[in-house]
């Protein structure tokens, strides 16, 4: 790669939105369709639960390229609500080492009596020997141990009938209470209807260590990559019981035979605090064979290319049977293999199920247009267990690229062309096939997006202090197109606690009142400052959300083309005027968003990508809860909030 094509740090690490459609990763470049960008004056502060994404600032991420965590949620962090903390659970205000956790029974306070701390590892994985591992206490307080200086500080407490969490433990409290809640069982009934009935099935629930998260204040967000697993043996014929499973945690389920999979689950399961759910699996063969023939648009096969099956994480709505997979690398495949001289890959037995099959990509968003490059294409195919055989050809075109330039309506007097050039990103989004590219400019402003298919697509720009004028849809085919950017409005301010009149570190949140798609996240510093530039026409408004649980939102403010707003004010509401609300999608969720809002305005907001359980802090009274596929609201709910914890269960 040559230098002037290496990833420009400053330009390409950001997250775009207002695009109708879901969650797209692309090389370092993070897209959301259907969200703003992100605008921010300070590090993000508040991270969130679940599988969602951080939305950085396209202005912070250009001036501040550090400011770059993609993985947490601009959500508020999850409050206790359910159980008041015991007066000696105080948390205080000074600064030392936090000196111990108090494990408690979510349901009535009373203490996690029975259990271990894990250390986490760097990778997540579960560390279970020497002083990484610490017995709770009877009055179930835990009391963190004099661990070597590595830079995992992350924990996982396993308690008999409790669901598992993970934590990790910062400066701020001599005492934290954590509320643990029940743990949920599976409970299989297995038939086996093959010709031969296997031995030793073992049943196998798997969940990301990333969701296993503490419900508390000063508990932060935990990333960690790897994965959880309970499994049981099983026999057909009987009933067996996973037990001890976590709570509001994506439960993917399998049935394990010889170390292979003879049985995925079709639905990724969230299971309520002390459920049981009863799930019927039926075995009826190992699955087909699948002979995948990829050739390109005048049928050339491509040789020794990497082809894989999948059913997650695909940029698909709907509906949708074809999709761009993402260009970061090697997708979430399940098994891959390369084709040979004919352009074939072969898989046996493949599990029966909607599977995604497609090619992995191979040219990065900042990597100069390859002509040999093929669309990393990927079709839906149903895959029945009483098949033996299942062919399919997957057709990708070969270097197909949207080409055009850029052009700025008036000069920016804080910037030279070149600045102006860097800080532009490019977005792609299908109309009619899931996913799209991004990518930047050339020196000279131009820009090549692909490698893509024959299908249209809407082409958008996003900069720093730059709103686009409007999109256009083309094709690849088409002749290099002209996008042109004006100076959009900029908005900053303060966000207060209204008692002390001082500034307060926040996540914050600009909504285009009225817009389908009119979400900007960010974060304020630690006197509250807040800023977002680029904004477009019309009326707007700013919330706020801090990580003890308050919430607020700022007047209404009309802005129009290069308007400065200045001294924007944004009260925090006492957490006594908020409510503990809980969202639990299952079933087809398909990658979106969900936003909850009062009295029209988004006061709380999180990316899904499939079924998950989040954690909102919002203010009392009616508020509206929406699923977003894309920039379609594919659900509304309305409920009334009090000051007792509430869950919404949405199963598509």
């Amino acid at each position: 790669m040559s230098e002037s094509k290496r990833p420009r740090s400053a330009v390409s690490i950001v997250v775009l939105g207002a695009l109708a459609g879901s969650a797209l990763v692309l090389g370092v470049i993070v897209l959301w369709r259907g969200c703003g960008a992100r605008a921010s004056a300070g590090e993000p502060l508040v991270p969130a639960v679940a599988d969602a994404q951080r939305t950085p600032t396209r202005d912070a991420l250009l001036e501040h390229p550090s400011a770059t965590d993609t993985r947490a949620a601009p959500v508020p962090v999850e409050v206790e609500t359910a159980t008041p903390a015991p007066a000696s659970a105080t948390l205080v205000s000074q600064q030392p080492p936090l000196r111990a956790i108090r494990f408690v029974r979510a349901e009535d306070g009373q203490p996690v009596a029975s259990g271990k701390v894990h250390a986490l590892d760097s990778d997540g994985s579960v560390a279970s020997v020497g002083p990484s591992v610490a017995q709770l206490r009877l009055d179930g307080t835990y009391e963190q141990p004099n661990l070597p200086d590595h830079e995992w500080n992350r924990f996982v407490l396993l308690a008999e009938g409790r669901s598992p969490l993970v934590f990790r433990c910062v400066e701020g409290a001599d005492l934290l209470v954590i509320p643990v809640e029940a743990a949920s069982t599976l409970r299989i009934q297995l038939t086996d209807r093959r010709a031969s009935l296997g031995v030793g099935l073992r049943l196998v629930a798997t969940t990301a260590t990333s969701q296993l998260i503490a419900t508390a204040q000063r508990a932060e967000f935990v990333h960690a990559e790897s994965e959880m697993s309970w499994s049981a043996s099983v026999r057909a014929g009987e009933s067996s019981d996973l037990a001890a499973l976590p709570a509001h945690a994506p439960l993917s389920l399998s049935v394990v035979e010889a170390g292979r999979d003879v049985h995925v689950h079709d639905e990724v399961l969230v299971l309520a605090p002390g459920e049981t759910r009863d799930v019927a699996i039926e075995l009826l063969g190992p699955g087909p064979a699948l002979v995948v023939r990829a050739v390109d648009e005048r049928g050339a096969p491509y040789v020794g290319r990497e082809l894989g099956f999948l059913n997650r994480r695909v940029d698909a709505l709907p509906g949708d049977t074809r999709a761009l997979l993402l260009s970061n690398g090697t997708p979430a495949f399940r098994e891959t293999a390369r084709t040979d001289e004919h352009g074939v890959a072969r898989f046996e037995h493949v599990p029966p199920g909607r599977w995604w099959i497609g090619l992995a990509p191979t040219r990065a968003p900042w990597d100069p247009p390859d002509p040999e490059a093929a669309a990393p294409l990927a079709e839906l195919v149903e895959l029945g267990a009483a098949e033996e055989r299942r062919e399919h050809e997957l057709v990708a075109p070969r270097g197909a690229y949207i080409r055009g330039r850029v052009e700025f309506e008036e000069l920016d007097a804080h910037s030279g062309g070149a600045q102006r050039r860097r800080s532009v990103i490019l977005v792609a989004q299908g109309i009619g096939i899931g996913g799209g590219v991004t990518g930047d400019l050339e020196p000279d402003g131009s820009f090549a997006l692909g490698p893509l298919t024959s299908d249209a697509y809407r082409v958008e720009t996003f900069a720093a202090g730059w709103a686009p004028i409007e999109p256009l849809t083309v094709r690849a085919s088409d002749p290099p197109i002209v996008l042109r950017l004006r100076a959009g409005a900029r908005v900053s301010g303060r966000v207060i606690d209204p008692a002390t009149r001082e500034g307060v570190r926040a996540e914050t949140l600009l909504t285009m009142v009225g817009a389908a798609d009119g979400e900007q996240l960010g974060s304020s510093d630690g006197s509250g400052g807040f800023g977002y530039s680029g904004v477009p026409d019309g009326a707007c408004v700013v919330s706020a959300f801090t990580a003890d649980g308050r919430s607020g939102a700022s007047r209404v403010v009309q802005v129009t083309n290069g308007v400065v707003v200045d001294g924007l004010e944004v009260e925090l509401e006492p957490t006594a005027r908020l409510a503990e609300l809980r969202v639990t999608l299952e079933g087809a969720i398909d990658p979106g968003r969900v936003v909850v809002a009062a009295d029209g305005v988004c006061r709380a907001y999180a990316f899904v990508d499939g079924p998950a359980s989040q954690v909102f802090a919002c203010p009392t009274g009616e508020v509206e809860v929406r699923l977003y596929a894309g920039a379609k609201c594919i659900e509304r709910r309305r409920v009334a909030l009090d000051a007792a914890a509430l869950e919404v269960r949405i199963r598509r």
